[in-house]
């Protein structure tokens, strides 16, 4: 099983319709969205590093988000300062528990 995209594609004989293909993304994001809401992160910046490290793509973070592309961009390539990666650590506790 391959990974392209946020999908995954089985290589079968199997055609997979545009319909499918998008239902199947729109599964994926929502279930992302659900679990990054479940952590209670509380700045902009460990939600989009959240959503991330879930797999979506910097264009699909914004468009959730609300926000700029640029904006995420910027956060994605800023190192982790060491509050946030507490914050964000705490908040992965509390889920797993």
């Amino acid at each position: 099983m391959a990974k392209r995209n946020n999908v995954a594609v089985v290589e079968t004989n199997e055609t997979v319709t545009e319909e499918q293909a998008v239902a199947a993304v729109l599964d994926f994001i929502s279930k992302a969205k659900e679990k990054v809401e479940g952590m209670k992160l509380t700045t902009k910046s460990a939600k989009i590093r959240a959503f991330n490290a879930e797999g979506l793509t910097r264009s699909q973070i914004a468009h959730l988000m609300g926000i700029r592309y640029q904006h995420v961009r910027n956060v994605l390539i800023a190192p982790v300062k060491k509050a946030e990666e507490k914050a964000v650590e705490a908040a992965n506790e509390a889920v797993a528990a």
